[in-house]
Order: structure tokens, then C-alpha cells, then sequence
């Protein structure tokens, strides 16, 4: 999808979160709980941690507030970046967003954490697994990747 899509499709979400905001904080907490139990065992303190296709980065200020550490959040559409970075700006987190396509993001065996919720699947053939080596190559060869896709959940669909 473009930028305008982008936006369309954030603004949407804004209104539809707005009138069925428990449909939202339940989804959030399903991805968490995910996250919970990948993470729990592995004893990482103070992460450095990218999020690809970050959306509003809430998924990154929660592991940063749980593992301490540090968060890049990477997206294009400039709407929701511009609503991320008000966000953030209140927050004393050390979260940076970088206005960027993942696609041309180069980062090499840089950090502890490299994940995403809800991006692979917007990707096809050769394009999906270039997105999915951006996760890996991202990550230190100590490092985790931890990929988020839609599912057939009730509670995903609504979302």
C-alpha cells in the first residue's frame, strides 16, 4: 500500500478503535501475551529493539517500559508518524522513529530485538522473504526475531 492508503487505513482504525476500544485493548493484550511468552525465558535486560512497520510503536514503549532497553521504530506513512512522535514526545522512553520504507532499511547484526506485528503479510513471493531477511539480518547473531501475523481469531478480524 501507498502513503495515502496508509493513511486512510490508520484514520480508520482511529475511528473504529474510538467506538470499540475494548476490541483494540483485547487485541493488544492477545499480542502481548504472545510476546510474554516468547520473551519470558530469555532473560533479556535492556534490548536494543527495532520494530519494522511500527504503526504506532505501542508494542515497542510496552517491551521498553517491561525490558528497559532501547527502541527504533521504522514506518512510512506519515501520519501515523507524525501521531507517534506527539506521543512519544511526552514519554521519557528511549524510542527514536525513523521515517523510512522497511524495504530500504540496511541494518546490519544490530540489535537484540528485531520484530513486527502485522507486516509480513503484505508482502508477496520474493518481497516476503526480503522483508523476512530484513528481520534477520537486523538482528546480532545473539539476537531474537519475533514476527506477528494476522490469524483467524474473532478478535484479530475485529481489529
Amino acid at each position: 500500500m501507498n502513503d495515502k492508503d496508509w493513511e486512510k487505513a490508520w484514520r480508520f482504525s482511529n475511528i473504529v478503535t474510538g467506538w470499540f476500544a475494548p476490541i483494540g485493548i483485547l487485541a493488544r493484550l492477545l499480542v502481548r501475551k504472545g510476546m510474554r511468552q516468547l520473551l519470558n525465558n530469555l532473560h533479556i535486560q535492556k534490548p536494543s529493539i527495532l520494530e519494522l512497520g511500527a504503526g504506532t510503536g505501542l508494542d515497542s514503549e510496552w517491551l521498553v517500559k517491561k525490558f528497559g532497553g532501547k527502541a527504533l521504530l521504522v514506518d512510512n506513512c506519515d501520519y501515523i508518524i507524525s501521531k507517534s512522535k506527539k506521543y512519544f514526545r511526552r514519554k521519557k522512553l528511549d524510542i527514536a522513529i525513523l521515517n523510512s520504507n522497511v524495504e530500504d532499511v540496511k541494518f546490519k547484526n544490530r540489535y537484540d530485538l528485531v520484530y513486527s506485528v502485522g507486516l509480513l503479510e503484505h508482502f508477496y513471493g520474493g518481497d516476503l522473504y526480503k522483508i523476512f531477511k530484513k528481520h534477520m539480518n537486523a538482528s546480532k547473531k545473539t539476537g531474537y526475531v519475533m514476527i506477528f501475523v494476522p490469524n483467524d481469531k474473532w478478535i484479530y478480524r475485529c481489529y
